[in-house]
């Protein structure tokens, strides 16, 4: 008995238009969702925010002060917001490729499909170094005595200091990215493995570049986000090169 395929139907550019009106409907939808989500959990969102805050208590008497009538206000909007993405994110992702997917040739599906699988869990890892190491570090080092002038006291502002800890873990996250994108320019032939090891020395100076212009400006956070950056792009190279290698 044979089996025919049935073609899929060509689409004009305007019923693609209206796919993408759908799916960024969606997207939005469900943001909205999880900002609304995101209020209503704030507080247990403010308590994980601040614990790494504790590590300084002792310095700056582990309080944090509001400086205008409506700043509480805001920082409760802009954090639900930030919250509400990223808790949505595992929605998002797999919305954006069902809607490129038609467009994607089987192997190139299989390795989209990877990475996704792969993204998510270097995002839990590097949210777990960004919490347990990175931040605690970084408010230690800050608020030691080699750094802070002898007679100086703290007086820390809420939305500052909830974004500090928030901007590092953003820019943790996208940093542990990197091997997921040299895996997929190596696998879909971008690059080749050669070029990308002899370009390792550029990346080690690129590396200080990114995190300096991603983390807050201070030197101890900006080193242990670059470190971890170089060690993951030659983890990236040679996860491509196993996986080029096991694909043939």
């Amino acid at each position: 008995m044979e089996v025919y395929e049935r073609p899929i139907p060509s689409m004009t550019f305007f019923d693609h238009l209206d796919t993408l009106r759908r799916h960024l409907w969606f997207s939005a939808v469900v943001a909205l969702l999880g900002f609304a989500g995101s209020m209503v959990v704030f507080d247990n969102l403010i308590e994980i925010l601040t614990a790494p805050l504790a590590a300084a208590a002792d310095v700056t008497g582990g309080e944090l002060y509001l400086t205008t009538v409506y700043e509480g206000f805001l920082a409760r909007i802009k954090i639900s917001l930030v919250a509400g993405l990223v808790l949505t994110l595992p929605i998002h992702i797999p919305n954006a490729l069902f809607f490129i997917f038609p467009a994607l040739s089987s192997r190139e599906k299989r390795i989209v499909v990877i990475a996704v699988v792969v993204g998510f869990l270097l995002i839990a890892g590097s949210l777990y170094y960004g919490y347990t190491v990175l931040i605690p570090f970084s408010v230690q080092f800050l608020t030691g005595e080699r750094i802070i002038t002898e007679g100086a006291s703290f007086l820390l502002g809420f939305t500052k200091n909830i974004f500090y800890i928030v901007q590092l873990l953003a820019a943790v996250i996208v940093i542990f990215q990197l091997p997921l994108v040299m895996v997929l320019l190596i696998s879909l032939e971008v690059v080749s493995v050669r070029s990308a090891l002899r370009g390792g020395r550029y990346v080690a100076v690129a590396a200080f570049i990114v995190s300096a212009v991603l983390t807050p400006p201070d030197v101890v956070s900006q080193v242990m986000t670059a470190l971890p950056l170089i060690l993951l792009y030659y983890v990236g190279v040679l996860a491509a090169g196993l996986f080029r290698l096991g694909g043939r």
